[in-house]
């Protein structure tokens, strides 16, 4: 069974039904060390994570997101991530968005006021 794969316990005539769509998986995809040097770093980074955990079968886990993204902080952005209160570090809902709330995109002040 290739990784990814998820079989059902109804096996008929010696087969597995497949619970779930095939994920082909390459493991040696490691998500890079974030800095914090801004946006567009930031943005790969969190679609990177996201990349990490469907492969893994844990995109819906944010707990699980949250502590593999925690192993990718260097420089200043671990500085910033040591500093966030617990309950950020731990979900990844939230530190996604305190992730692009701290290195926001020039246009996000045009955005939110448009959205007023």
């Amino acid at each position: 069974m290739l990784h990814g794969e998820r079989r059902d316990n109804t096996a008929r005539s010696g087969t597995h039904a497949l619970s779930r769509p095939l994920k082909v998986t390459y493991r040696s995809q490691v998500v890079e060390f974030f800095k914090g040097t801004g946006r567009e770093e930031c943005e790969i980074f969190v679609r990177s994570i996201r990349a990490a955990a469907w492969r893994e079968d844990k995109d819906d886990d944010d707990r699980w997101m949250a502590n593999y993204a925690s192993l990718r902080f260097a420089g200043q952005a671990l500085n910033w991530h040591s500093r966030l209160p617990p309950d950020i570090r731990r979900d990844w809902s939230k530190l996604e968005m305190a992730l692009l709330n701290q290195w926001p995109s020039l246009n996000d002040d045009v955005d939110d006021n448009s959205a007023q």
